[in-house]
C-alpha cells in the first residue's frame, strides 16, 4: 500500500537533488578569492539560473541552501511542505540524496 508519505521522489526531482548537489560543490569551492578572481577571468558564471518550474527550483535551492549551510534551507523545507510540494519522507530522500 502507497501510502503519500511514502511516495518517492519522481524521477525529475531526484535529477534536480543531483544538481543542486553539484552546484553546491562548485560554490563551495569558489569562496577564496583567488579561485573566484579565476571564475570571474575565465568567464564562469557566478550564479546559477533558476529552473522553469517553480517547485524544482525550490527543492534545487533546498538542497543547495543544506548542502553549504547558507539561507534558510530548513524554513523553505517547511514551505515546501505547507504547500504540499512534497512530502517529509521525501524531502527526508532529498537530503540523502544530496548528502546532507
Amino acid at each position: 500500500m502507497n501510502t503519500m508519505d511514502d511516495t518517492p521522489l519522481d524521477p525529475l526531482s531526484a535529477r534536480v537533488v543531483y544538481l543542486a548537489r553539484d552546484e553546491a560543490g562548485r560554490t563551495i569551492r569558489r569562496r577564496g578569492l583567488w579561485s573566484r578572481i579565476g571564475q570571474w577571468f575565465l568567464g564562469a558564471q557566478d550564479m546559477p539560473r533558476p529552473l522553469a518550474n517553480d517547485r524544482l527550483e525550490m527543492l534545487r535551492s533546498f538542497c543547495t541552501q543544506i548542502l553549504t549551510g547558507e539561507g534558510q534551507g530548513e524554513a523553505l523545507a517547511q514551505t515546501m511542505l505547507d504547500k504540499g510540494l512534497y512530502t517529509p519522507a521525501q524531502l527526508r530522500t532529498a537530503r540523502r540524496l544530496a548528502g546532507a
